[in-house]
């Protein structure tokens, strides 16, 4: 599946959720990005096709996240997650959190993750023979 340095983009809902979800960051809303470390990384869409950003939250003044696509044949488009994933793909159950991947997922998140998968192959038990 490619080179070893290869990243692999990670669905916006499993940082989040790796950074405690609901229960901790309460819903995902206007300073979540800030607060999970993605406010600066660019989004892709789960095709490749689109690009986006998060707005910049100080001229914003509403409680929802914002996302405006920067590549691809809506350029310009700007929204919340769902409503941005929505509008590409034509389908009203599209959902943003699994449509937009963060690419260079944040550091904090790749340690966490690498701390799991060693924990779960030190507990995995041997193949019997």
């Amino acid at each position: 599946m490619g080179k070893p340095n290869d990243k692999t983009a990670v669905a916006v809902h499993k940082i989040y959720t790796a950074a405690g979800g609901k229960a901790v960051l309460k819903n995902f809303s206007l300073e979540t990005p800030k607060k999970i470390g993605i406010e600066d990384i660019q989004l892709v869409s789960r095709d490749g096709i689109h690009k986006a950003s998060f707005a910049d939250s100080s001229k914003l003044a509403q409680k929802d996240c914002a996302v405006k696509v920067t590549h691809g044949p809506q350029r310009g488009l700007m929204g919340n997650l769902d409503g941005t994933s929505q509008k590409i793909t034509s389908d009203h159950k599209t959902s943003g959190w699994n449509f937009w991947m963060v690419v260079n997922a944040p550091d904090w998140y790749i340690e966490k993750i690498a701390k799991e998968t060693t924990v779960k192959k030190a507990v995995v038990k041997p193949a019997l023979a």
